[in-house]
């Protein structure tokens, strides 16, 4: 973990969040998968460390926390 630590410390932000953004934006990657892999990664935590670090995983990808995507959710089925 320590080398894979140091390689995307010296990595471009940019490049790296644009290959991840393609990934995202795959057609094999239905948003169906998304929802669900999500799910199982917060369901697989646990302590809270491992809840924090999912967290912060999902908010670096979308821009937001569970607690906020899960009250939108909420929102959307009023």
């Amino acid at each position: 973990m320590n080398e894979i630590t140091k390689f995307l410390n010296g990595i471009d932000f940019d490049e790296f969040g644009d290959l991840i953004w393609e990934h995202i934006n795959d057609w094999d990657n239905s948003s169906t998968d998304m929802g669900k892999y999500t799910v199982l990664v917060f369901d697989e935590c646990e302590t809270e460390g491992e809840f924090k670090i999912a967290n912060a995983m999902l908010t670096a990808i979308t821009g937001y926390s569970i607690q906020t995507l899960l009250g939108e959710l909420a929102e959307k089925y009023k």
